[in-house]
């Protein structure tokens, strides 16, 4: 047997494939994620292959194939870029994610998402992959999950997007993220700000999945950034914040997104000078006014457009004070009057947040 590996050994990878069958006494949810696997890959539809990929690891490994892996290792050991082209053009992810997550240690998937292939789905495979092994990643995984990443953003913006949306909420992930955006293209850049989930809140006011590791990128990679996404970010936000508005969507304290630094950084990056932070200030000021003397349907309604109102204020207060660009002349300081009066007379609203309005107090009495 070992002359026979040694002899066909790249003919046998490159015949070797994997087909996928379902027990017939399956259960109900198990036979309509196998639905899906067929659907997607007959349409090349990756979210419903990835819902039958992910479904399956949640409930089982898949067992290696003791041959299969022997081939691997001792192919890799012969020429591994060789096995790396021939494993991405498979071009199938079904046999990615059973070859790579089976048959391939660590550090072979490190080796290949450093290499160039023509498959961004190989990378996607590989950094996934790696990304699902590592609770701590070591610096060897970190490299290679930014390169193999980087190439998908460069390769194929739609992947690229599954990503940013797939791996959010992976505390893994958000450790690389920014790395990652200080090499990406300005198109890639502009997709990722079209893409995250600005909605999304800090979880029992945990520290910003983002914020330590944006402070911690050299001033040019943030320009880099900033210049690219700034836009991007503001509008959505304050398009989010609209929709939310309208519909009445329930809010009792101040708002603070898991991307609240890259938001504030946005705010500070797009307000150039004292004059541009005072209109900005005054606008909003002029908005919370206007909500407080609207008539409402219920009073909760009145609560959620105070805090929605109040949360726009905190930001532009707290952007203005990092930047220190805040002059407070007649007009700011007769703004900040009002909304220390609406503040006092919505006393009740803040209750369950003593604090928040304790440190919004603060800042509007420390521009006076």
């Amino acid at each position: 047997m070992e002359k026979t590996i040694k002899k066909d050994i790249w003919e046998m990878i490159s015949s070797v494939s994997y087909s996928t069958h379902i027990a017939g006494n399956a259960g109900r949810a198990d036979q309509k994620f196998f639905e899906h696997l067929q659907e997607g890959i007959a349409d090349n539809d990756l979210d419903k292959i990835y819902e039958f990929i992910d479904a399956y690891e949640r409930g089982k490994s898949i067992k290696p194939d003791e041959l299969v892996c022997r081939l691997f290792q001792k192919a890799y050991r012969e020429d591994s870029a060789r096995l790396c082209q021939l494993l991405a053009e498979k071009n199938n992810i079904v046999d990615y994610w059973i070859f790579l997550s089976t048959c391939c240690e660590t550090d072979m998937l490190v080796d290949f998402a450093k290499m160039d292939v023509a498959y961004p789905c190989f990378y996607y495979e590989c950094a996934r992959i790696l990304l699902k092994r590592t609770s701590g990643i070591d610096e060897k995984c970190k490299e290679a999950i930014i390169a193999a990443v980087k190439r998908i953003a460069d390769r194929d913006l739609a992947l690229w997007e599954r990503w940013v949306q797939r791996k959010e909420h992976n505390t893994n992930w958000q450790q690389l993220l920014f790395s990652v955006l200080s090499k990406v293209s300005r198109e890639a850049l502009k997709r990722f700000a079209q893409t995250i989930n600005l909605d999304m809140m800090l979880q029992n006011h945990k520290e910003d999945i983002v914020a330590w590791e944006f402070e911690r990128l050299s001033d040019t990679s943030k320009k880099y950034i900033l210049e690219n996404i700034s836009k991007d970010i503001l509008e959505n936000w304050n398009l989010l914040f609209e929709k939310k508005k309208k519909k009445h969507e329930n809010l009792r304290e101040i708002w603070f997104s898991g991307y609240f630094s890259l938001i504030l950084n946005s705010l500070q990056y797009d307000l150039k000078n004292k004059e541009e932070w005072k209109l900005s200030f005054l606008n909003y000021e002029k908005i919370l006014e206007k909500d407080m003397y609207a008539w409402y349907e219920k009073t909760t309604h009145m609560c959620c457009a105070f805090f929605y109102d109040i949360t726009q204020i905190f930001y532009i207060v707290l952007a203005g004070q990092e930047k220190q660009i805040i002059e407070a002349d007649e007009s700011v300081t007769q703004s900040i009057r009002k909304i220390q009066l609406f503040i006092r007379r919505h006393e009740d609203y803040w209750k369950d947040h003593v604090k928040q309005k304790i440190e919004l107090e603060h800042r509007l009495e420390a521009m006076l």
